[in-house]
């Protein structure tokens, strides 16, 4: 890729524009209606809204050295922000906006665990983005105040202690980059230069944890963190992709494809993760978020047999009392084709597979 190429569009598209456009909502309500596994996907979300709608908003309360908060507000407006448009408005929109409009009110993101800062940059992004049409103008304001205020300046000077995530190359960078970039999408239409300056800088960083996936797929972190980092890599990918037709090589990186296939290799019979690396034997097995979006992009329905399989065991963790297990489902149903569920695919999972690379496995 040429250093001087420009990312943003000259013609930006209007609200929305992360991940959806205006048409596809009704293909979305046409698709909860017909097609089973978006119904179960579609039933699991709007249980999980309904039981948000009887919570109070998030707070700002420190646990230890983190703030979490933007865990739980991922959750909750990509969720409500979601089952509103496919129920047309109503009380999820209204309780979305709720939910936004308390976390660009907190007195900061808490820049000192920036993990936390870049799930709220995604979670306000998409909840401005997605609900722009049902904000005042007075909202829309605040909002885009915040995402720059609170979230992308908070980037600018890599000096700072908080910005040393920059210099790592584990899941952190692809978690911080992904939220940042969807947050500078979003505004781009009135802060265009600091956009760019975001979009730039991840698309000629990210490379620097890109290479952990080559030559195999094989996470160096194990599967548990590359559901975590995969998930914002594919972000990333996934809203150039749709911005601007172009992913900048972020989903060409040697073995990154294929990392989806090494996740098929690495559940136990037990259905839990072979903790190797940073997995630990108990962890969760969560639906597998990238999975959704890498089975279209690179036409691979297979990668969707075991998610479809397990799929009403492991919707059963998704409950307001651990959101953090599938806060982004919603973009597992949005990056959902019906056809991948077909009974012909003809693709057999290996009976032996090696994973190179700086883990091998």
């Amino acid at each position: 890729m040429r250093p001087h190429l420009k990312i943003l569009p000259n013609d930006l598209p209007g609200h929305p524009r992360l991940f959806a456009g205006p048409e596809d909502w009704p293909r979305l309500r046409k698709q909860v209606r017909e097609d089973p596994v978006s119904a179960r996907l579609w039933a699991t979300l709007r249980s999980h809204a309904d039981e948000v709608l009887a919570q109070p908003p998030v707070e700002r309360k420190l646990e230890g050295p983190r703030l979490r908060a933007g865990y739980t507000a991922v959750d909750r407006i990509l969720t409500l922000s979601l089952a509103s448009h496919i129920e047309g408005g109503g009380a999820c929109a209204e309780r979305a906006i709720r939910e936004l409009m308390t976390v660009v009110r907190f007195q900061d993101w808490y820049p000192d665990f920036y993990l936390g800062l870049s799930e709220m940059c995604l979670a306000v992004a998409i909840g401005y983005d997605w609900l722009y049409d049902d904000l005042t103008p007075d909202q829309r304001e605040e909002v885009l105040g915040a995402l720059v205020r609170l979230g992308l300046e908070t980037s600018l000077d890599e000096s700072l202690p908080h910005n040393r995530w920059m210099e790592v190359d584990h899941n952190w960078l692809q978690v911080c980059h992904g939220g940042l970039c969807v947050a500078a999408i979003a505004v781009a239409d009135r802060y265009p230069d600091l956009a760019e300056r975001i979009l730039r800088r991840a698309v000629d960083n990210i490379g620097r944890v890109g290479v952990a996936y080559a030559p195999d797929g094989a996470y160096p972190e194990g599967p548990h963190y590359w559901n975590f980092g995969t998930t914002y890599h594919v972000i990333l990918a996934a809203a150039l992709r749709r911005l601007t037709g172009h992913g900048f090589g972020i989903d060409e990186m040697p073995g990154f494809a294929r990392s989806a296939e090494y996740m098929e290799e690495v559940p136990s019979p037990t259905g839990r993760f072979y903790n190797y690396s940073d997995s630990p034997p108990d962890a969760f097995r969560p639906i597998q978020i990238p999975l959704f979006w890498m089975a279209a992009r690179y036409d691979r329905p297979d990668w969707l047999r075991t998610e479809i399989r397990r799929l009403d065991t492991t919707l059963e963790g998704v409950n307001s009392e651990n959101p953090r297990r599938d806060r982004m489902l919603g973009l597992a149903l949005l990056w959902y084709r019906p056809a991948d569920a077909k009974d012909d695919i003809k693709e057999l999972s290996p009976l032996n597979w090696l994973g190179r690379g700086e883990v091998p496995l």
